[in-house]
């Protein structure tokens, strides 16, 4: 989850700043629906989905966080 922040703050403060905002603190921070699929796979569900079918996997994961934006 610590990459994921990482990773969404960076994207965040780009869109800020191409607003002319600056990005404040972080408001929350949830995991989602973890997807393990087999490669190649475009299977979702809003329960989550775990493949039993092949050894190889692709494992996806659903992070969303919120931050405050300020001037």
């Amino acid at each position: 989850m610590k990459r994921s922040i990482k990773n969404g703050r960076d994207r965040a403060e780009i869109m800020t700043k191409s607003s002319g905002k600056k990005l404040g603190s972080l408001v929350s921070a949830r995991q989602g629906v973890i997807q393990i699929t087999k490669p190649n796979s475009t299977r979702t569900s809003s329960y989550g989905i775990f493949d039993t079918e092949t050894i190889e996997k692709v494992v996806k994961l659903v992070v969303t966080i919120e931050f405050k934006i300020g001037n």
